[in-house]
């Protein structure tokens, strides 16, 4: 469980853990867990997750499956943690945790994703999820490297550019 995990990490000699959950207040749906680390004087805060919120968690696990290979570490009550640190958050839990309504497509903030053969990955994209609604299709910009922009099934903006 979550609280395990917490409970070992403390446990590390010479190390406090201070886990704080950052939440956006505009409803985004973008939190981010940050760790603050103290060893000696040295103090150091680490971004640890990133958290989306959706509505359907198995279509969204199937999706960021499918399409970029993450696959779940950790599946509770309506929290999934996949592989890259990826959380997804039902929608139910984040409103009344937030106490607002969630805005897709807000254009505030994207997940971004390398591939060298995104024109194999574009092609992926049109074939297993043809709904998809693009921001922008596959593009060249002027430094030569190549993007696609579009949101998940849940209104969150998603670019996957070639490497830089």
């Amino acid at each position: 469980s979550w609280s395990e995990s917490r409970k070992r990490r403390n446990k590390t000699p010479g190390r406090q853990w201070h886990p704080t959950r950052v939440p956006e207040l505009d409803g985004t749906g973008l939190r981010m867990d940050v760790t603050v680390v103290k060893s000696g004087s040295n103090c150091a805060v680490k971004l640890k997750n990133v958290l989306i919120v959706v509505k359907d968690i198995e279509k969204a696990k199937k999706f960021y499956h499918d399409l970029f290979g993450l696959d779940v570490v950790l599946d509770q009550e309506g929290n999934v943690i996949l592989t890259e640190g990826l959380v997804l958050q039902d929608e139910a839990i984040w409103k009344k945790y937030l106490g607002k309504e969630v805005v897709p497509k807000n254009n505030s903030c994207e997940l971004y994703f390398e591939e060298k053969e995104i024109e194999d990955f574009a092609e992926k994209l049109e074939k297993q999820y043809p709904e998809i609604y693009y921001v922008n299709r596959l593009i060249t910009h002027s430094w030569g490297q190549k993007v696609i922009r579009f949101y998940d099934l849940d209104g969150n903006l998603i670019e996957v550019g070639t490497p830089v």
